[in-house]
């Protein structure tokens, strides 16, 4: 479910402010109760009510090795998506579960 619009939030920021009631501005905008109780508590305690973040909280195993990346792609521009995952495995010591599976069991 996408976060509801900067702009419908500030409008029903607004209708409380108004002294709006919390059923009456759900209805008038469309949405739940819990939503407007929810945005108005926020405004109240920090003075804003914006969306949180969705996705994008976990960093990439790589991006510590970004340029030793860049340099391989650069010196060897057809080095292939296995040979880059057995460099990863080898050089740097950086595994996934993917490239574990596509490793094979250890002996």
């Amino acid at each position: 479910m996408r976060p509801l619009s900067q702009d419908l939030r500030q409008r029903i920021i607004a209708a409380r402010d108004c002294g709006e009631g919390t059923g009456v501005v759900s209805q008038r905008f469309g949405v739940s109760r819990k939503s407007v109780e929810r945005f108005w508590k926020e405004h109240c305690q920090t003075g804003q009510c914006l969306p949180k973040q969705i996705g994008s909280y976990r960093q990439s195993r790589l991006a510590p090795h970004d340029r030793q990346l860049q340099r391989w792609i650069e010196t060897q521009p057809d080095v292939s998506l296995a040979e880059l995952q057995a460099r990863c495995r080898k050089r740097l010591a950086v595994t996934t579960v993917a490239s574990l599976a596509a490793a094979g069991p250890e002996p």
